[in-house]
């Protein structure tokens, strides 16, 4: 009741600051209406944020920007967006130098070309201010932008950028530092490429695990990866390897992984051996179709091979209808390793 008491005085509070035109008073009314408290309405959050941002607030500036910016491709709104975010850039904002970096990256400048030389200074003038001011650092750190263009390298109209790993490495390092989880999977490259750093997979496993606490795609797949070769340094741990391969089949980026077949077949196999977790052949059988449904050649030849399995005792048809648990049995077919098909499971 308290707590309730003292947001309800707190809301009061702000109104009153708003309607005397107090930028952080606006703000926060309109991050408190974003997020519905107290029924407080979302739809009235954007009134809140534009009227700080004309006021001077320069995090509401590059919340205003951000709305513009959403409406790709088109190119009234991205000067409305170029306007939002120059203004918080030229108060000192970090996150609106990133985002007309990214503009600029994007060919949505004024100029509708990509321009990664100007994007590169926008995202220098931000690292400075992150550097000045800890609370100005944003989820993806402007170091982390500089790292991304020197580790892949960019070409424009202006010219090129080079690939400068060490420099990457350096960057990615600075917004690793920053708990930036994309810098910190950006790090475990360099180590397990020997980009930047000297090649050292224990090294890059432990940022690929500090980068898939913060539910990074990537860090999760090399996680497992790693784990699952256990090679170079690293421990072989077939049960970590299915807990990070399982946590990245949940995460939204799997429905664009190329390799989704290969991961989906790892993991059958681990059910199938019993190798790190308990095993499971119905498990196994999940996985193996899903990896034969995503294209799998492994998987199809596995489930070829249950398929064709020797008839007794009547046909195929007659034995499904008698036992309709028919494929949890056949994990009686394989009593020894030698009788497994090829696999290819690493060694533990």
């Amino acid at each position: 009741e308290y707590g309730q008491n003292n947001l309800n005085d707190s809301i009061a509070y702000f109104k009153k600051a708003a309607a005397q035109g107090q930028p952080e008073a606006l703000f926060y009314l309109g991050t408190l209406c974003r997020r519905r408290v107290n029924g407080l309405r979302k739809s009235k959050a954007y009134d809140y944020f534009e009227r700080a941002a004309e006021q001077g607030h320069f995090g509401a500036c590059n919340i205003m920007g951000n709305k513009h910016y959403r409406s790709k491709g088109n190119s009234v709104e991205d000067k409305i967006a170029w306007k939002w975010y120059s203004k918080a850039a030229k108060g000192g904002n970090a996150a609106g130098n990133i985002s007309l970096g990214s503009m600029l990256e994007d060919g949505r400048g004024p100029s509708k070309r990509k321009d990664y030389f100007e994007a590169l200074e926008r995202y220098k003038k931000a690292a400075e201010i992150e550097d000045e001011d800890e609370e100005q650092t944003a989820d993806t750190s402007a170091w982390t932008r500089l790292a991304d263009i020197y580790f892949k390298g960019r070409t424009c109209s202006s010219g090129t950028i080079g690939k400068n790993f060490e420099m990457a490495a350096d960057y990615f390092e600075k917004g690793a530092k920053k708990q930036d989880a994309r810098a910190m999977s950006g790090l475990g490259h360099c180590y397990l490429e020997g980009k930047g750093r000297e090649k050292n997979h224990a090294q890059a496993l432990i940022w690929f695990e500090k980068a898939a606490k913060k539910n990074i795609f990537e860090a999760l797949l090399c996680s497992a990866d790693l784990y699952y070769e256990g090679a170079n340094g690293v421990v072989q741990d077939l049960g970590k390897a299915v807990k990070y391969y399982h946590r990245a089949m949940e995460h939204t980026a799997y429905k664009q992984c190329a390799d989704d077949q290969d991961i989906e077949f790892k993991v059958a196999q681990c059910y199938l051996h019993g190798s790190g977790v308990e095993r499971d052949f119905s498990e196994a059988m999940r996985f193996m179709k899903l990896s034969s449904n995503h294209g799998g050649e492994k998987a199809k030849q596995f489930l070829r091979e249950i398929a064709a399995e020797p008839k007794k005792n009547g046909s195929r048809t007659q034995k499904r209808r008698e036992n309709p648990c028919r494929e949890q049995q056949a994990k009686f077919r394989f009593k020894t390793e030698k009788e497994l098909i090829k696999l290819e499971l690493p060694a533990e």
